[in-house]
């Protein structure tokens, strides 16, 4: 009996020794695992940033204008001519634009009974802020014109918007930023919890 006894006890720590093992190995497994999703995850969250920077980038010379009267078989010509106009009737004459400034213009689907917006791309960036900079002279008119943003940008800018700590949210120069009520001014970015961004002291 003793000798059973002994031969079981045997086994049996051969037996816990090899679950010590192959527990050690799946740990090990594990954190490899753990570490390697964590570099993806990190990869992909650069990888977003650099699409969305290359989004943003290529977008840097348009803007969106809405408001503007729709004629529905308008040519891009013609689509540019009104925009200048339209603009022009409430710029300043520094920020005045001519049709040879617009590379290309034309408008967005949209729903019906509202002109669409007209999406158009400057030849010089600088022109085309000038122009956005001076945007406050078309308050009390129908017509609104808008950085053009990627669609990552979009949404982050909605988001921080609609934020119940967010007194004023808007788009400059690749970024956007949040103005908190208490008056501090914060930089979002599309993979940033607006929470804890806001919480950031």
């Amino acid at each position: 009996v003793k000798h059973e006894i002994e031969k079981s006890t045997i086994k049996l720590s051969t037996d816990l020794k090899q679950l010590r093992e192959e527990n050690d190995t799946l740990k090990s497994r594990i954190m490899i695992l753990e570490k390697s999703h964590t570099d993806m995850t990190v990869k992909q969250d650069q990888l977003a940033l650099e699409v969305n920077h290359n989004a943003q980038y290529s977008r840097k010379s348009t803007l969106r204008a809405v408001g503007i009267a729709d004629d529905k078989n308008e040519s891009v010509e013609k689509c540019i001519d009104t925009l200048c106009k339209t603009l022009n009737d409430h710029l300043p004459a520094g920020a005045m634009i001519e049709p040879d400034h617009i590379e290309i213009a034309h408008r967005l689907p949209g729903r019906d009974g509202k002109p669409r917006q007209i999406i158009a791309k400057f030849f010089d960036r600088l022109v085309k802020d000038k122009v956005m900079s001076n945007k406050r002279h078309l308050k009390g008119t129908n017509v609104r014109i808008y950085h053009d943003l990627s669609p990552r940008n979009r949404v982050l800018l909605k988001d921080v918007k609609q934020h119940n700590d967010i007194d004023q949210a808007w788009y400059n120069n690749m970024k956007v930023y949040g103005k908190l009520k208490s008056g501090t001014i914060k930089v979002f970015s599309i993979n940033d919890n607006i929470d804890s961004v806001i919480a950031r002291s």
